[in-house]
C-alpha cells in the first residue's frame, strides 16, 4: 500500500530541512563569498596529507582491531558452551555506554604508568587506536551476533555431517555472517575517522581536528568546508558500499526466541578464552570506572561538582529525551517509506538517509550554524532547539536503520486488510505498524538518547552562549586542569547512562 503524499512529503521534507540543508549550505555557501581563495590548491597544505594519513591509519587500525575482538567475542557467546557466555553478550555492550572521550580521559591519566611499566605511549597513533577499539568493538560484537543468530541451523547441521566442527565454522558459519561482520567494521571505521575528541585529548593531530581548528580558531568557513570534502566523500563511498552489500539484511538484533543454534565445546581453550574476555572487560569497563573513582576522591568532590552541574545535567537529559522522541518519529517515518515506496524511490531514500552518518560532527555543526544563525531564525540558534535539531540531524540514520528492519517484518497485506475494513492511514500507522514494531521503536529511542546524552563534537560548536551540556562541561573543565572534578562529573554521567540503560532493559523485557 502506497503511503499518502502528505505523509511522504512531511517525512522527507523534515529530514531535508533538519539534516540535508546544512550539508547543502556547506557545499554552496563558500563558493559565493568574495573572500574565497582563487585556487582550491591554496586550501590544502602538506601537513594536511600527514594528518589525513594519521586519520586513515587510526581508522584502519581501529577497524581491524575491533573486527578481531568483536567477532571473536560474538563467536564465543553464540557458538560455544563457554561458562557465562550468555551474560557476556550483555556485559560486552557496556563499553558503548561510556563515551569515547571518557575512555581517552582515563587512559591519558594512566599514560605515565603504562609508559614506565610496558613502554606504551598512549599519546600516539597506537594509543588512539587502542582507546577507540575499546570504545567501538561492541558494534562489531552486536552485528556479528545478529548475523550468527539469523543463520539457518539446518545449513550447519548438514555441514556437520560432512566436515569437522572447526571446518564448519570456517566454511559455513563465517561466510554466512560475514556481511554483518563487515558492516560492523565499516561503522567502526567511519566512527573512528570522524572522531575528534579522543585524538584531541591524546594530543594526536588528525584530519578532522584541523577542520575544527579552521572554523573555531580562525573562523575560516571556506577552508573548513573544503577540508571536509575528501573525508566526507570517503565515508560516503564506504557507507553506500556497505548498504549495497547488506541489502535487506538486518544488523540490529533485538528479538528473542530463536531456534537453539549449534554450539561447540572449547575444551582446554575455555580457560584462555575466559581470561581474554575478563581482560577485555577489565580494560573497557572496570579500568575506566576504577580510575575515575580513585581520581575523583571523596564525597566532597561530587557535592562540589553537583552544586555547579545540576543545570547542565537537566539540560542534557531534557535535550536528549526530546531529541530521542522526535528522532524516533522521523526515523520511523523514513523507515516506513523505505519499505512502502517504489524500488527506485526506496534506493534513493536509503542513500539520502545515510548521508549525515558519513559527515564529521564538526562539518555538521558548521552547516547548522550557517543555516540557523540568521534572521529571522536566530531565536532557534539562541535556544536549546538548535541542539535538538543537531541531534536529529546526526542520529536519524541510526533510528531509521533500527526501525526499518522491524517494519520489513510487517506484511503490507495487514495494512491492505485494514483499508478494506475502513481504517484510515493514521489509524493503520498507529495501531498496526507502531504496535508491531514497538520493540524496535523503543530500541531506536534508547540508542538516540544515549548518543545524544554523551554527544560532544557537534554540541561543542552549536551550544548557545552560556549554555553547557554535561559533555561540554567535562571538556571545559579538562582544559582548565580540574582533574578531580572531571573524574567526578564523568562518574555522574556514566551513572545516569547506566541507570537509564537499566530502565530501558526493564521496559524491553516487559
Amino acid at each position: 500500500m502506497a503511503p499518502p503524499r502528505f505523509f511522504t512529503s512531511a517525512m522527507i521534507g523534515s529530514f531535508v530541512i533538519v539534516a540535508i540543508l546544512p550539508l547543502v549550505y556547506m557545499v554552496v555557501m563558500p563558493f559565493g563569498e568574495s573572500a574565497a581563495p582563487t585556487s582550491l590548491l591554496d586550501t590544502f597544505e602538506n601537513r594536511h596529507l600527514l594528518w589525513a594519513a594519521n586519520s586513515l591509519m587510526i581508522a584502519t587500525g581501529t577497524c581491524l582491531s575491533a573486527l578481531v575482538l568483536g567477532a571473536g567475542i560474538a563467536f564465543l557467546v553464540c557458538r560455544t558452551h563457554m561458562t557465562g557466555g550468555r551474560w557476556l553478550g550483555y556485559v560486552f555492550i557496556l563499553p558503548l555506554l561510556i563515551p569515547p572521550y571518557i575512555h581517552a580521559i582515563v587512559w591519558a591519566h594512566l599514560s605515565p604508568l603504562l609508559e614506565s611499566s610496558i613502554g606504551f605511549d598512549v599519546h600516539s597513533i597506537a594509543g588512539v587506536i587502542f582507546v577507540l577499539t575499546l570504545a567501538y568493538f561492541p558494534f562489531v560484537t552486536m552485528t556479528t551476533m545478529a548475523g550468527l543468530k539469523s543463520i539457518d541451523r539446518n545449513k550447519e547441521e548438514a555441514a556437520l555431517s560432512v566436515y569437522r566442527p572447526i571446518n564448519v565454522l570456517g566454511r559455513v558459519t563465517l561466510p554466512l555472517c560475514l556481511p554483518n561482520m563487515l558492516s560492523g567494521g565499516v561503522f567502526v571505521f567511519v566512527f573512528s575517522i570522524i572522531n575528534v575528541g579522543v585524538a584531541d585529548i591524546l594530543r594526536v593531530r588528525v584530519y578532522p581536528l584541523e577542520i575544527f581548528i579552521q572554523f573555531s580558531a580562525f573562523f575560516d568557513t571556506w577552508k573548513a568546508t573544503l577540508l571536509s570534502f575528501p573525508m566526507t566523500a570517503l565515508t560516503l563511498i564506504l557507507i553506500f558500499a556497505q548498504r549495497r552489500y547488506m541489502g535487506d539484511r538486518s544488523y540490529v538484533h533485538i528479538g528473542g526466541g530463536e531456534k537453539m543454534q549449534i554450539r561447540f565445546n572449547l575444551g582446554r581453550a575455555e580457560i584462555f578464552c575466559q581470561l581474554a574476555c575478563m581482560g577485555i572487560i577489565g580494560c573497557s569497563v572496570m579500568v575506566p570506572i576504577t580510575t575515575l573513582l580513585v581520581k575523583a576522591g571523596g564525597v566532597a568532590t561530587y557535592l562540589r561538582v553537583l552544586d555547579s552541574s545540576v543545570k547542565p545535567i537537566l539540560l542534557s537529559f531534557s535535550v536528549a529525551a526530546v531529541a530521542a522522541v522526535f528522532t524516533t518519529i522521523l526515523g520511523g517515518g523514513l523507515g516506513y517509506l523505505q519499505h512502502r515506496l517504489g524500488k527506485f524511490e526506496q534506493m534513493l531514500l536509503a542513500l539520502l538517509v545515510f548521508v549525515p552518518f558519513a559527515v564529521p560532527a564538526t562539518t555538521m555543526g558548521i552547516g547548522l550554524i550557517g543555516v540557523w544563525n540568521r534572521y529571522p531564525l536566530h531565536w532557534i540558534y539562541g535556544s536549546m532547539v538548535i541542539m535538538i535539531i543537531a541531534h536529529m540531524a546526526r542520529f536519524t540514520p541510526y533510528a531509521t536503520a533500527v526501525i526499518q528492519s522491524g517494519i520489513g517484518q510487517v506484511s503490507a497485506r495487514l495494512e491492505e486488510a485494514a483499508v478494506l475494513s475502513g481504517a484510515g492511514f493514521v489509524s493503520i500507522l498507529l495501531n498496526i505498524v507502531t504496535g508491531l514494531t514497538r520493540r524496535h521503536l523503543v530500541v531506536a529511542a534508547f540508542i538516540v538518547f544515549i548518543l545524544a546524552f554523551g554527544e560532544l563534537g557537534t554540541t561543542l560548536l552549536i551550544s548557545p552562549p552560556g549554555v553547557e551540556t554535561v559533555p561540554v562541561k567535562i571538556y571545559n573543565l579538562m582544559h582548565y586542569g580540574a582533574e578531580e572534578m572531571v573524574a567526578a562529573l564523568c562518574i555522574i554521567l556514566m551513572v545516569i547512562i547506566f541507570l537509564i540503560s537499566s530502565v530501558f532493559l526493564w521496559i524491553l523485557r516487559k
